[in-house]
């Protein structure tokens, strides 16, 4: 089992990775990265950050410097002796209603995106860095460019078709014992995503029935993404989880 931290109170990118490489619970953690509209890739807390998505892409990173985002890189260099994973999430990136005349640019931009990204992380392939989207384009072309790294995707409702991965990140809200042994049983290594309180007490719920565990075994041989991870162990070691 591997436990993430995804985001906390803090706003400031630099001083959630500072506070983060100090957590001995976890064994990594998550960082959104996008792209400024002058091609610069940065990170930043997804919950705290003072800007949505779509204003930090359609901003030059000047204008952002009061902002609590930073360059990919300068996180990268942060964490140059970082012994535990990080876990890169690519958002994608916002495009212009799809047609005939504007696949070939969104392709392309998405193509470059994912080019910078691998420019950026060729010098830290010494850390323990993985990949993952919610977009099957972007997956597609890490797995074409950065394939020296593991790239994973994100599940949702809203796109249920299968996509060969190295890992699949699923919502709690998408939580199925069959279809999770299933992919076990053919090597597929999962990660659950609980990020809320209502996330935590799905998680919950399933791994209980009658009041009894479900399945130690099951719940070890899965990785998990939570906002808590404190809160997260409080919840599950009294029930013998963690041990």
């Amino acid at each position: 089992m591997t436990l993430y931290s995804y985001k906390n109170a803090v706003t400031n990118t630099v001083d959630f990775v500072n506070e983060v490489m100090n957590q001995k619970l976890i064994d990594g953690f998550v960082l959104h990265i996008t792209m400024t509209k002058d091609n610069k890739v940065i990170g930043f807390i997804p919950s705290t950050s003072p800007f949505k998505v779509e204003v930090l892409q359609a901003s030059p990173l000047k204008d952002l410097e009061d902002t609590k985002v930073e360059e990919l890189e300068t996180v990268l260099k942060k964490l140059n002796r970082y012994s535990k994973k990080l876990m890169i999430y690519v958002v994608p990136l916002l495009t212009p209603q799809l047609s005939e005349e504007t696949l070939q640019e969104i392709n392309e931009r998405n193509w470059y995106y994912i080019e910078t990204i691998k420019n950026i992380l060729l010098p830290y392939q010494d850390l323990q860095i993985e990949l993952s989207s919610s977009s099957r384009n972007l997956v597609t072309y890490m797995q074409q460019q950065i394939n020296f790294l593991s790239i994973g995707r994100n599940i949702s409702l809203l796109d249920l078709n299968y996509q060969e991965a190295s890992f699949f990140i699923l919502p709690s809200t998408m939580l199925d014992e069959t279809i999770i042994r299933q992919e076990l049983e053919r090597k597929q290594r999962i990660i659950i995503e609980a990020i809320t309180v209502d996330d935590l007490v799905l998680l919950h719920r399933f791994f209980e029935q009658n009041g009894k565990t479900v399945n130690k075994d099951l719940f070890l041989k899965l990785d998990y993404i939570v906002s808590c991870p404190t809160l997260f162990q409080s919840i599950f070691e009294p029930k013998g989880l963690f041990n």
